[in-house]
This record gives C-alpha cells, structure tokens and sequence, in this order.
C-alpha cells in the first residue's frame, strides 16, 4: 500500500536540475510514528518517483478520488 511504501524511501532533502529554467516542481511531506519524509524538487526525482506517482493514482483510483499524479519527461 501506498503508506508502507513510503516508509521505505530514503530520499533527499532536495533535487534540483539547475539546467532546466522552467519545467515541473514538486513535493512530499509525510509524517506517521516511524518515518518522517520531507523532499521537494524541481525537474529532477529521486528512485522510486515513478512506482510513487503510480501508488498514488492506485490509491485515488480505489477511493474513487478525482485525481490524477504524472510525471512529463
């Protein structure tokens, strides 16, 4: 589920594609008992980015949640 997979991500404070003037920014805060994530970014995404977004759309999908996460390259 989407919870237990954040809590096996090690990402950065902050990723940064500093060649790139104008794209996509993003971020993700997540606090529960065990694990605190707390990472933004503009352009660049750590590993996992896209099993995330794709979690994310599982989720909203199932919660019948008018949502939809992704990521243009």
């Amino acid at each position: 589920d989407l919870v237990e997979f954040i809590k096996t991500l090690h990402w950065k404070e902050k990723y940064f594609d500093n060649d790139i003037l104008d794209g996509q920014q993003w971020a993700l805060a997540f606090e529960s008992e065990d694990k605190k994530l707390d990472c933004s970014g503009s352009n660049e995404y750590p590993a996992g980015f896209d099993e995330f977004i794709k979690r994310v759309n599982a989720m909203a999908r199932k919660h019948k949640i008018p949502f939809a996460a992704q990521r243009s390259f």
